[in-house]
């Protein structure tokens, strides 16, 4: 006669089963926890437990309502309906929702022209851009947004900027001065 342990409740001995976990990324559960779910499966052959037994699951969570922002339904990282689980199978699952390219944000930088130290409101010029919900609040700048060579025609010159050297990105919502002077 042989004996076999059994950590939990059941009473069918651990040899026999095996604990599979499901994850969940860019969102939750439709319970809406986010932390990882288990599932505790017996591993049978014709029938009668066996260490080289199959088992299917059947405590899949439900999953794909709750996307995070800038998310939407996603998928498995494989096909759950046709897992079949053994000892030596992959035992973690995960649920990856999928980025919504269509929830989008507007970030701007404005760049404002001075003359003679008056601001020139006419001269100014905002630059909009619609980016991914979650991507950071910067943007690079387009050389092409700001005039440093002859904004106000001949007879006016560049004086300085601020900030004094013009930089690569932007937060959104920065702003951008350029001076120019009478020559």
């Amino acid at each position: 006669v042989y004996y076999a342990t059994s950590a939990d409740e059941d009473d069918i001995p651990d040899k026999y089963q095996v604990t599979v976990t499901y994850k969940v990324k860019n969102g939750s559960w439709d319970d809406e926890t986010t932390n990882d779910k288990t599932e505790r499966v017996t591993l049978k052959k014709d029938g009668k437990l066996s260490e080289d037994g199959t088992a299917t699951l059947s405590d899949v969570p439900n999953v794909g309502l709750k996307p995070a922002k800038g998310y939407k339904a996603g998928s498995w990282s494989t096909e759950m309906d046709k897992v079949v689980i053994s000892k030596d199978s992959a035992k973690e699952f995960t649920y990856t929702y999928a980025k919504n390219a269509d929830d989008t944000k507007t970030l701007s930088y404005k760049v404002e022209y001075y003359l003679d130290g008056k601001h020139q409101k006419d001269h100014d010029n905002t630059v909009q851009k619609k980016v991914w919900v979650n991507d950071p609040n910067t943007l690079q700048v387009e050389d092409e947004s700001i005039n440093t060579t002859n904004e106000f025609g001949e007879g006016y010159v560049l004086d300085y900027t601020e900030p004094a050297d013009i930089p690569d990105t932007v937060n959104n919502g920065d702003v951008i001065k350029v001076y120019y002077a009478t020559s």
